[in-house]
């Protein structure tokens, strides 16, 4: 019995030692788990707090790539335990909650390219995530394998690691076609995207009748083929270009501007010419809208094709694209982190992994004419519709500029039109002058499909797919004021937009063109444009032939001053131009024509987007004799005469006072401009201006050149906060030396200050906290110490980051 009791008890004890044994040995494995599970979230702390204040951290630095300590992954100890964090960036990434139109393409070509990586995957099972897409969206990326019909764990493993449901929308992008709707979207990042998503975003992007070499219509010199859009005038990315195009991204990245980004993939050989202007299209978020305002060094920044279709020309412009390319992560991050406890021996207890996603920064952003019009504008103009002639502020794109400079008026001006409020000419210079009513330029929104309007904020913009013209008129009051016979000087500014485009059927087989008369080498000319021309009276009464209203031997009726600009083939086909002027008149050399044009001696390679100053001056010898034949004309172009001229000899008057001049027309071909280009600052006077004074009113320039010109934001309310940095989209002109823009901030107490420290577009650091009001402002200086300015830098977006407690968007147990 005793001996049971005994054996009972020592059962009982073993059975409770056991016992007691395995719950410590429960008790001890929880708490390593409990240890490694706070290891795992001091790595997420880490890496939260890295992102936020690190060396590479949103208060310092406005670039994520694959180059910083946190996109490698980071470790670290804790008493006996470690842990170890990996990270990767939303936008580096495509979104598959984005409510872009453009997904389905986007998720159809990111197939296509795991499918040529060898995924088993179908064609159509991109598009089936977003037709299968529940209505608030995917909560996580594993839900594509539970939601859409026949996703297997295959298919979910092949795209996991390029899909994401948390990321940055860019509200501030719109459609391509009027009006230009918003269209918020999330953009990719070219610094961290894998091969596939670049792919995706790249291939079958498309441009029609925008190519930049041939201007859109598919010819070149002597109606030959383009070879930069095979004759198409169409641009186009294929998947075997965006293929190659990918690998060169990734090569030469990181990228923080996009002039960097336009001036590397212009080095791209899997490329065609002219296709890096078509990727950036796509690529920048600014529309790049202002047709024909696209000023040369801003079209060197970011290429010649804006991301819309321009309702001047339905369909031609932007016609397929995708999403858009950034240089950060827009402040949306996962962060992946396992935590490791080690017994007291080193060896690894227990793990526990983590994953979360994360907003680290949030972004204030102004971009459009509409936003930067309830700053304070000072010596700058905001682009791209003409505010001052009453239309609306553009909600869809938006610039800032220096202001361009206003002719003014003397005691010999007859006509001045500076169109900087409408297209009339200034009263101040003559009342009685008025616009053509038959005039076909007019004021309007340039979004405007049926009707874009011809007022630019710089000028009057003439488009030959209108038939543009604009005419200048007076009423007989016993003497025409517009012009006089005797003596004057006609100026303009004038913008070639086209650079190059010619029709077919044109050729041209020497650089000597002689008097129209005796014929030219090619059999006539073909016309670009007239950029004006003047028609007298046809009315000299008291003439010692007696009143008459017609033409008259020796005399001209009409004065024109032309461009014409050909390819060439003995300049490896690149495009020249020439510029002259011509008279028309009855019985003149022997036939009815006589023209005083520049030989190829004073060819002139005028690119699209740069603007020139051309004068004419003519005076009669002896004014007060009514027969007198003899005087000079000159032609001046940006300041100089050309090398040469081939011309009749004599003189040929006008005859009579001038009673209507016209920009944007030609009687010689019947026809209205067949060029595009913007003109500005037309001016007419009653005096025959000398050499040293025209060269002195085109080294005067432009642009408003003296000193700094400014723009101060409206205020925004960021709240309490750290405030990260200050980045922004600018293009800076070779030719503006010493050019920079520079910004200060307001943190809602007052300015930093030490704005000469802020110009880097890529990412100022600002790093103070908001005071006072909350209310933050930005100041943007535009700084050079250049004069003669014929372009101008351009601001086109500006954006700043702040940051307050991070937002975990979720977070689970791996």
């Amino acid at each position: 019995m005793v001996v049971g009791v005994l054996g009972m008890l020592s059962l009982i004890g073993v059975s409770f030692a056991s016992t007691a044994q395995a719950v410590y040995k429960e008790a001890k494995n929880y708490a390593y788990s409990v240890k490694a599970r706070y290891l795992a979230e001091a790595g997420i702390a880490r890496a939260v707090a890295e992102l936020r204040c690190g060396a590479e951290g949103a208060v310092s630095d406005a670039l994520d790539t694959q180059a910083e300590g946190w996109y490698a992954g980071c470790s670290g100890a804790l008493g006996s335990g470690v842990y170890a964090v990996s990270g990767i960036d939303c936008a580096s990434r495509i979104y598959i909650n984005d409510t872009n139109p453009n997904l389905s393409a986007i998720l159809g070509n990111l197939t296509a390219a795991l499918i040529a990586m060898g995924e088993p995957l179908a064609a159509g099972d991109g598009a089936a995530i977003v037709s299968n897409r529940p209505a608030g969206g995917y909560a996580t990326e594993e839900e594509i394998e539970a939601i859409v019909p026949g996703f297997t764990h295959a298919k979910y493993e092949a795209f996991k690691n390029y899909i994401t449901v948390r990321a940055f929308r860019d509200g501030a992008v719109y459609s391509n076609a009027p009006p230009f709707p918003p269209e918020p979207r999330a953009p990719v990042n070219v610094n961290t995207a894998s091969k596939p998503v670049l792919k995706a975003v790249l291939t079958d992007i498309e441009a029609k009748n925008a190519c930049p070499r041939c201007g859109g219509d598919g010819t070149i010199f002597a109606s030959s083929g383009c070879p930069d859009c095979g004759s198409t005038g169409n641009l186009k990315i294929t998947a075997a270009e965006a293929d190659g195009l990918a690998d060169y991204i990734i090569a030469n990245r990181p990228y923080s501007t996009w002039s960097q980004l336009y001036n590397s993939i212009r080095g791209c050989g899997s490329i065609g010419n002219n296709d890096a202007d078509l990727v950036m299209a796509n690529a920048n978020p600014n529309a790049g809208f202002a047709p024909g305002a696209r000023d040369h060094g801003w079209a060197l920044g970011t290429g010649q094709i804006g991301k819309y279709i321009d309702p001047a020309d339905a369909g031609r412009g932007l016609t397929a694209y995708t999403t858009e390319f950034c240089f950060n992560s827009g402040g949306y991050y996962e962060i992946t982190s396992a935590g490791t406890a080690n017994n007291p021996a080193g060896a690894a207890a227990a793990t526990k992994r983590l994953k979360c996603a994360v907003k680290i920064f949030d972004t204030w952003r102004q971009t459009t004419q509409s936003e930067f019009e309830t700053g304070a504008i000072s010596n700058l103009q905001s682009y791209p519709e003409p505010i001052a002639a009453g239309i609306a502020p553009a909600v869809f794109d938006g610039q800032l500029k220096l202001m361009t400079k206003e002719e003014s008026s003397t005691a010999d001006t007859l006509l001045r039109a500076s169109f900087n409020n409408g297209l009339d000419p200034d009263s101040a210079a003559n009342a009685n002058i008025i616009r053509n009513p038959a005039s076909t330029c007019a004021v309007g929104s340039v979004t405007d499909a049926a009707d874009p309007g011809s007022l630019l904020p710089d000028g009057v913009f003439v488009n030959k797919r209108f038939n543009d013209y604009i005419s200048f008129m007076e009423n007989w009051s016993g003497a025409y004021n517009m012009a006089k016979a005797d003596a004057g000087t006609l100026s303009l500014w004038v913008k070639v937009v086209t650079g190059g485009e010619v029709y077919s059927g044109m050729s041209f087989s020497g650089y000597e063109i002689d008097t129209y008369g005796n014929g030219h080498t090619d059999g006539g000319p073909p016309w670009d444009f007239s950029l004006f021309e003047i028609h007298p009276s046809g009315f000299i009464p008291g003439s010692p032939f007696g009143d008459w209203n017609w033409w008259r031997p020796g005399y001209a009726n009409r004065t024109e001053v032309w461009f014409y600009e050909q390819w060439d083939a003995a300049l490896p086909e690149r495009p020249i131009g020439f510029i002259g002027f011509q008279e028309v008149g009855s019985g003149i050399g022997g036939s009815n024509v006589s023209q005083i044009m520049s030989t190829g001696r004073a060819r002139k390679n005028w690119a699209p987007g740069t603007w020139h100053r051309v004068v004419f001056t003519y005076e009669l010898s002896n004014p007060a004799d009514p027969l007198c034949m003899t005087g000079t004309k000159k032609l001046y172009i940006d300041g100089v005469e050309p090398p040469h001229y081939a011309y009749d000899t004599i003189y040929h008057r006008l005859n009579g006072d001038v009673r209507d001049i016209t920009i944007g027309t030609s009687d010689v071909n019947n026809s209205h401009s067949d060029g595009t280009y913007i003109i500005d600052e037309f001016k007419s006077e009653h005096a025959c201006a000398t050499a040293a004074q025209v060269m002195a009113d085109f080294a005067s320039g432009r642009y408003y050149d003296n000193g700094d010109a400014e723009f101060t934001s409206s205020p925004y309310d960021a709240g309490t906060a750290r405030l990260g940095t200050i980045s922004w989209s600018e293009y800076m002109p070779a030719s503006v030396a010493g050019g920079d823009i520079q910004f200060d901030v307001d943190n809602g107490s007052g300015w930093l200050g030490g704005y000469a420290a802020r110009n880097d577009p890529a990412g100022s650091p600002v790093n103070a906290m908001t005071a006072g009001s909350n209310l933050i402002r930005y100041k943007a200086y535009f700084v050079n110490s250049g004069t003669g300015l014929t372009d101008t830098p351009v601001l086109d977006d500006v954006t700043v980051t702040y940051l307050k407690r991070a937002e975990i968007l979720y977070y689970r147990e791996e």
